[in-house]
């Protein structure tokens, strides 16, 4: 994001496109969305969903953005009630502007738009009520942890209008712009192959786990509500390693498939101006750390598109 460029509320309000891709990235606010605010102040108003790991860059960029004086942070919601306080003390907020009811947040007439940053399996339906509520949404990758919320979003971006963008800064490095139009040019000839990686490497406990927070939560925290932090997943009892681990579970996440590749396939989808693939082969498995978790360690894809190519992702940990 460049942080530089002045974008008051009426100018936000007024200018985004109302166009989704597929992937539901920049698309818009109606001129119906505009007329409801039209006459307020010019500031944007912004909320935060959610207040753990990831979201704390969300609230220091909040904190940043509102230094210009056209952005103000004006809620803040997370299941467990003591970190949405924490949160709003580290946006300069009253203890009234936190909520452990991120429903609430979408009740608020003058929030324009929200950024949610939960873990993934709580993207979709999040995005699906902030569109319902009247709200723009910037929501952190993956957009969705299922195809068939992914297609209930799209649907609900184009039937309400307003902005969806999801959190993948790899598409705003030039690098891959410039390939795009090396490619649109012929420079490189007839493009049909493509190969991207996304390769970490762990120690002795390997990727997602938290021991320490998990032993120090044998007990559920009393201001954590469960079952809102469970969404529409199979309701289970407490349990530390799917809250604070929740990565190295199917319900809640894909792990490197959902979690990385995201950050490396719209990379090649954006320099090869690729559309949906013909098919898809995945395989993997838990080849490294066999501690209890359920998705893959070491993951990799095959993606054929219409067109003529192929592109391969390889991830291992």
């Amino acid at each position: 994001m460049n942080h530089s460029t002045h974008l008051t509320r009426r100018v936000f309000l007024r200018t985004t496109g109302a166009t989704a891709t597929a992937a539901a990235l920049a698309a818009g606010i109606s001129a119906k969305s505009y007329d409801k605010v039209a006459g307020a102040n010019e500031r944007i108003r912004a909320a935060l969903i959610g207040a753990g790991g990831i979201a704390q860059s969300h609230i220091n960029a909040f904190n940043h953005l509102r230094k210009k004086g056209d952005f103000e942070p004006v809620a803040i919601a997370d299941c467990w009630a003591s970190r949405a306080a924490q949160g709003a003390t580290k946006l300069g907020l009253p203890e009234s502007a936190a909520s452990s009811d991120y429903r609430r947040i979408l009740d608020m007439k003058d929030v324009d738009y929200v950024t949610i940053a939960t873990p993934e399996h709580q993207h979709g339906p999040m995005t699906l009520d902030a569109l319902e509520a009247g709200k723009a949404v910037y929501c952190e990758k993956p957009m969705t942890r299922t195809l068939p919320e992914a297609q209930a979003v799209v649907r609900k971006q184009k039937e309400t209008g307003l902005a969806v963008q999801v959190g993948v800064q790899g598409m705003s490095d030039d690098t891959y712009e410039s390939a795009a139009e090396a490619i649109r040019n012929g420079v490189l000839g007839c493009v049909v192959q493509a190969q991207i990686d996304y390769v970490r490497r762990y120690g002795p406990q390997g990727p997602w786990r938290r021991p320490d927070l998990v032993a120090s939560h044998v007990q559920k925290p009393a201001d954590l509500d469960w079952n809102a932090w469970l969404g529409h997943t199979p309701r289970v009892a407490w349990d530390a390693h799917r809250y604070f681990e929740w990565q190295t579970f199917w319900d809640y996440s894909g792990g490197i498939s959902t979690g990385l590749f995201v950050h490396r396939v719209t990379r090649i989808i954006k320099a090869c101006g690729l559309g949906h693939p013909r098919r898809v082969v995945g395989m993997g498995g838990i080849w490294q750390w066999p501690d209890g978790r359920e998705v893959p360690d070491n993951f990799e894809m095959i993606c054929e598109y219409p067109r003529g190519m192929t592109v391969y992702v390889l991830g291992t940990m």
